[in-house]
């Protein structure tokens, strides 16, 4: 049995819970049925891939969070909304990244036998074992 969480942990995981409410009820008004990435993925039509797309809207929940930072007060989100929106968008940016590099990582080799995987990180450390992110090959939109 597992040892209940510290409270600050616990705190932790609702707001993960709390970023994938959110991102459940955004994707109704931005996304589509096939796929609830379409609004970031919508970069691609100006030569911007998903993910650096991601990282363009975190980006604007970034300089909003440095006004509050620096003590301008915000008139349209607050900053725990505006911290929800950039952990969301972090996220987003992962998904389609990994949708982007995909099993063509040249950094993953992958057993043919096990199917676990050996990474190398940006310091050439090994990591190896399952995937971390499944990759899924995403579907393509209805035309």
């Amino acid at each position: 049995m597992l040892e209940p969480r510290h409270p600050m942990s616990q705190t932790f995981h609702d707001v993960l819970d709390e970023m994938s409410e959110l991102h459940d009820r955004k994707q109704s008004d931005y996304g589509r049925k096939d796929d609830p990435f379409a609004n970031i993925r919508a970069s691609e039509d100006f030569g911007i891939e998903g993910w650096v797309g991601a990282i363009i809207r975190a980006n604007d929940k970034m300089c909003r969070l440095q006004k509050a930072a620096g003590g301008s007060t915000l008139t349209n989100e607050t900053v725990e909304d505006s911290l929800l929106d950039l952990a969301v968008y972090a996220a987003i940016g992962l998904v389609l990244y990994l949708e982007t590099t995909g099993p063509n990582d040249p950094k993953i080799k992958t057993s043919p036998s096990t199917g676990d995987t050996e990474t190398r990180d940006q310091n050439d450390r090994k990591r190896s074992g399952p995937p971390r992110y499944p990759y899924q090959t995403p579907t393509p939109p209805a035309t």
